[in-house]
């Protein structure tokens, strides 16, 4: 039996797990949900200097004060920051990462920085107008519509969440990560994907540990009901995945979307090996687009745009989406090329005589 040890997001205490960490008990696992500093029944604990630290320091401190071991750490949404720092210290005990919805987050990288302009901005109105300057009260579900999934909740989760939601020291969102986030490769990672967070089940890998997909798309995911469900005994079997997993593609089931810029939208990355590849991969998940419609989402609109942000190959991914990425993944893809170069013995004097030379024949300038 395993150990899950609950951290729930943003606004929301031990409360938001009571029926999922019912259905793991009742499966006979250990199941101990956390309330994070000023939230919940600790919202009196909450002051103008409590940040992302602090709620690392919480989840460290819960699990090493129970002297917990093979724990399988659980990040619903915004948890999934104070769950990535907590990770790293402590991997020895760590049996399994899930992100619920969420997915990891790499040192230096803040919650604010995943939202739409737009969203952060608003929240950041709402802190000084409504929470005092550092508190955030939880917004109307249009507004967390706009960068998570409030698909499934109905009326009573909703008005639950009204009734218990605490405000979120804005200081955990403006606050970056430190400290490292290796686990090490002994801990698996998996990622459990609502319905419109599912482009991340077709990455070849999210942030510094690459989680492994757990279950296909689904339209409802909520703490309080079906996470407990899914980890506790995923029932899917390997054709409902792989169904899944082709309709969220647009590969199968019908799917097929009008334009450059909604297929990309909805894949979140084209992987290929090269451009002609890439705009294939587009057209076949379209109904009637056109090489003229792919390249005006390029060189026009500026919807799309093709990278090599996760690894060797290339990928169109939306524009709106590039900054985030390049700030998740640049890190992890310059220290593996950095590993390469040593590896073939590539170093900077070597780069230095390359450039002298290719300028020497060229009669061009070498790069500074």
């Amino acid at each position: 039996m395993a150990t899950f040890v609950l951290v729930p997001g943003a606004w929301l205490g031990a409360w938001a797990w009571e029926d999922t960490a019912r259905a793991l008990r009742e499966r006979g696992h250990t199941a101990l949900p956390v309330t994070l500093t000023g939230l919940g029944e600790r919202a009196g604990e909450a002051t103008r200097e409590t940040g992302l630290d602090t709620h690392v320091e919480d989840v460290v401190a819960f699990v090493e004060q129970h002297d917990l071991r093979d724990v399988t750490l659980v990040a619903h949404s915004y948890a999934a920051a104070p769950v990535s720092g907590a990770s790293g210290r402590l991997g020895s005990r760590l049996e399994r990462l899930v992100y619920l919805d969420s997915a990891p987050f790499a040192e230096g990288m803040r919650l604010l920085d995943l939202m739409p302009p737009q969203a952060a901005e608003q929240l950041s109105k709402q802190v000084a107008e409504q929470g005092e300057g550092w508190r955030l009260p939880m917004p109307s579900f249009e507004v967390l519509g706009s960068f998570g999934s409030m698909e499934g909740l109905g009326e009573d989760q909703r008005d639950l969440m009204r009734a218990q939601a605490m405000p979120q020291p804005f200081g955990t969102y403006e606050q970056r990560l430190t400290g490292s986030v290796d686990v090490g490769s002994g801990v698996d990672r998996v990622l459990i994907a609502c319905n419109d967070f599912r482009a991340l089940l077709a990455a070849p890998g999210i942030g510094p540990c690459c989680p492994r997909p757990l279950s296909s798309p689904m339209s409802s995911i909520r703490p309080s009901r079906d996470a407990g469900r899914l980890a506790a005994s995923p029932t899917l079997t390997q054709e409902d995945i792989r169904t899944a997993r082709a309709r969220s593609q647009a590969l199968g089931g019908g799917v097929r979307e009008a334009s450059a810029e909604a297929v990309v939208r909805r894949v979140f990355a084209v992987q290929s090996q090269d451009a002609v590849a890439a705009d294939l991969g587009i057209r076949v998940r379209g109904r009637d687009i056109t090489a003229a419609g792919i390249r005006a989402a390029y060189e026009v609109h500026r919807s799309n745009v093709r990278g090599w942000f996760m690894r060797g190959t290339l990928h169109t991914i939306p524009s709106a989406d590039a900054r985030w990425v390049l700030r998740l993944l640049a890190p992890r893809v310059l220290a593996a090329t950095s590993r390469r170069h040593h590896q073939l013995g590539l170093n900077d004097g070597l780069r230095e005589r390359a450039d002298r030379a290719r300028g020497t024949t060229s009669g061009q300038p070498r790069h500074p």
